[in-house]
């Protein structure tokens, strides 16, 4: 269900949906809904995750992941697509290497931002902004997503 809570965080049309109403979800540290919006999302999911073929579904957008890191272990997993083309393949392969960078940061987070981050819930928004949107904010290399000069 972590994937479908990172979507909750992320995806433009649900985070659109909460600001149209107002709605700020609170998760405890043991990711436990605190309010009536949290209630709302976690019972979404739970009933999404009761389809076998959702859970398959979701568990082939996991595999097809961009990139993960395991702080933990300090590794990295990025998938080694190829584009069709050598200036898709050239475009791809800067959009990999910005990945890289932010899944490698998520390696040498200092144990104490961590547990901070976690002391929000890992479903919480807050969580989400910190762990992941600090990643974000690494400055992109030159020519990412456009054609390098």
């Amino acid at each position: 269900m972590s994937l479908l809570f990172y979507f909750f965080q992320s995806d433009d049309w649900v985070r659109r949906l909460n600001h149209d109403h107002d709605a700020t979800p609170q998760f405890d540290n043991r990711n436990a809904p605190q309010n009536d919006e949290a209630r709302a999302l976690d019972r979404v999911a739970r009933e999404f995750v009761r389809d076998a073929t959702n859970v398959r579904r979701l568990d082939e957008i996991e595999r097809n992941w961009p990139a993960e890191a395991r702080p933990e272990t300090h590794e990295i997993f990025f998938q080694v697509f190829r584009g069709d083309t050598p200036e898709a393949d050239r475009l791809l392969l800067w959009d990999v290497f910005q990945t890289f960078i932010h899944e490698y940061l998520h390696t040498v987070v200092h144990a104490d931002y961590e547990r901070f981050a976690g002391s929000f819930g890992e479903s919480s928004n807050e969580n989400n902004t910190l762990m992941e949107g600090v990643d974000s904010l690494s400055p992109r290399p030159s020519g990412a997503g456009s054609s390098p000069a």
